[in-house]
């Protein structure tokens, strides 16, 4: 009996992959579409263009996150099972690429390179090639990303997701 169970959760939800087919599509497309450089920043078409595109890809994001809660809830696992599984699947690289990131500018510093070489990776960032900000960016890690790492917001986003489930199942459990 315990067998068959396990065989029934590995089945594959075909619908909830082609979700996730037309969520990885539409995010790849805003990727291609987002104004990241000064020269295309100045250009009306592209920005107009770019921007009415991007729009109707914009709902990759809450695709994702309708798929994370179809998969995990409701929760069915004990609390430190669920978050053993999950965040240190999670956390662990997410810290590990945070730091990385926010020491970039600073070993450009150590190499002697320019610190205009940050813009050309990260558009927005602030060229402080100084070792006391990247540790500034990397104590902040905790409560937001830094211009450096601005693609890391999702992961913020489901370490939330991830900690709010169990509590959100257990508090709509019948007594």
């Amino acid at each position: 009996m315990k067998v068959a169970s396990i065989e029934k959760d590995n089945k594959r939800i075909i619908w909830l992959d082609f979700v996730k087919f037309i969520a990885i599509s539409m995010m790849i497309a805003v990727h291609c579409t987002d104004n990241v450089t000064p020269t295309e920043r100045s250009e009306a078409w592209y920005n107009l263009w770019g921007s009415f595109y991007g729009s109707f890809m914009r709902p990759a994001i809450p695709l994702f996150v309708m798929v994370t809660g179809a998969l995990l809830l409701p929760v069915k696992e004990n609390i430190s099972t669920f978050y053993t599984k999950r965040l240190t699947r999670l956390v662990i690289p997410f810290i590990v690429w945070s730091v990385l990131y926010n020491l970039f500018p600073w070993i450009t510093g150590l190499l002697g390179l320019s610190p205009t070489i940050i813009n050309d990776f990260f558009a927005w960032a602030e060229p402080d090639q100084s070792f006391s900000g990247a540790l500034h960016n990397i104590l902040m890690i905790p409560f937001n990303f830094s211009m450096l790492a601005v693609q890391m917001w999702y992961v913020y986003l489901l370490i939330g997701l991830y900690l709010y489930m169990p509590f959100h199942c257990w508090a709509l459990s019948p007594s």
